[in-house]
């Protein structure tokens, strides 16, 4: 029995290489394509009177709110929206 050997050579390397950069470019153009179909939604303007009003309430419970707290919020909100 030949024991497989570890160093195939460069042409070898250059191949397996190769072949993983285009799988991984498939991958790449399959994601692109699915979410370049989807139309965007955005947030309402009742949606916006909404955060407003988290946000105010935020204020008056911590005394200020943490950009990445408005950040996550919007985000989840949008996030909701957009992946249905």
């Amino acid at each position: 029995m030949t024991k497989p050997r570890l160093d195939q050579g460069a042409d070898y390397e250059r191949g397996f290489v190769d072949g993983m950069s285009k799988q991984a470019q498939s991958s790449v153009d399959k994601a692109v394509n699915s979410m370049s179909q989807r139309t965007w939604v955005g947030l309402t303007n009742e949606e916006i009177k909404e955060f407003d009003t988290w946000h105010d309430n935020r204020e008056e419970e911590v005394g200020w709110c943490n950009p990445s707290e408005i950040v996550a919020y919007i985000e989840a909100k949008l996030r909701s929206k957009n992946n249905g």
